[in-house]
């Protein structure tokens, strides 16, 4: 009789939450490559600073979006108000509208979100 040998194979997945692997992985990677251990460390400082770096810019544009939306409706409600004390209604009237109307649509979507 013939022996016939089987070979298997296959493959194994690990996971894990977080930018850091599990210490027996730190160690094998470690033992499996010298230093390997002070990169990982390494990589997932950096991406935790850039990661801060990317909120606090969000941060600071959602910031300005706001700035710039209430002073170009409050400019608009000045606009409005010197053309009605020049004796020049009409035109005041739609550009008033608009800068109330801008002034409470911010206020609704700044309230929407404080509730989400």
């Amino acid at each position: 009789m013939e022996e016939v040998e089987a070979i298997r194979s296959g493959t194994i997945f690990a996971s894990y939450q977080g930018p850091l692997p599990p210490a027996s992985q730190f160690a094998m990677y470690e033992e499996a490559v010298p230093g390997a251990g002070e990169r990982i460390l390494q990589m997932a400082e950096k991406e935790r600073e850039l990661r801060e770096l990317a909120l606090r810019s969000q941060h600071r544009s959602g910031l300005m979006r706001n700035l710039n939306a209430t002073a170009i409706s409050a400019l608009a409600l000045g606009v409005a108000a010197l053309g009605h004390d020049f004796r020049n209604p009409w035109p005041a009237v739609p550009i008033g509208l608009a800068g109330f109307v801008g002034l409470i649509y911010k206020g609704l979507k700044t309230s929407s979100k404080d509730q989400a």
